[in-house]
């Protein structure tokens, strides 16, 4: 899915459901924060996650909540993937499922992330792969 793609599955949501946009979300990023957030993690994110940052902010996003950079937002992905100690060393989370597990991104030894998803179960202690990436994945969790 192109970024183009996606801004419009968002404006089709928008228009559809405006009260899907209604809550409150985190401000858009800066390069600044998503680079610091990158240092912090000691990562590099996913092209389509810094994309989204930096057009949408984070927080809560259509029917769901996503991490973003936002020093002082309780959806902050720093402090959720720094206060989390079920995560693995190679997994960046950016969203809960609300029962204890995670979506995320598998990261490499050099610190690379996975452009694809990855579902970390907590009960298993494994991830799986979702074979959607991050675009694709918000249009399907979070704008459906």
């Amino acid at each position: 899915m192109t970024h183009e793609d996606f801004e419009q599955l968002v404006e089709e949501l928008k228009a559809a459901d405006p009260v899907a946009f209604g809550l409150e979300s985190d401000p858009k990023a800066t390069v600044e924060q998503v680079e610091k957030a990158e240092q912090d993690l000691g990562v590099t994110f996913p092209r389509a996650y810094r994309f989204f940052l930096r057009n949408y902010g984070g927080g809560q996003f259509a029917y769901s909540r996503i991490c973003s950079v936002e020093p002082n937002s309780p959806w902050n992905i720093v402090e959720l993937n720094q206060s989390t100690t079920l995560l693995p060393e190679n997994f960046v989370a950016f969203t809960e499922n609300g029962t204890g597990d995670f979506y995320g991104f598998q990261c490499s030894s050099a610190g690379s992330c996975s452009e694809e998803v990855y579902f970390y179960d907590h009960e298993a202690a494994q991830q799986q792969a979702t074979d959607k990436k991050f675009l694709e994945f918000l249009a399907w969790y979070a704008l459906s």
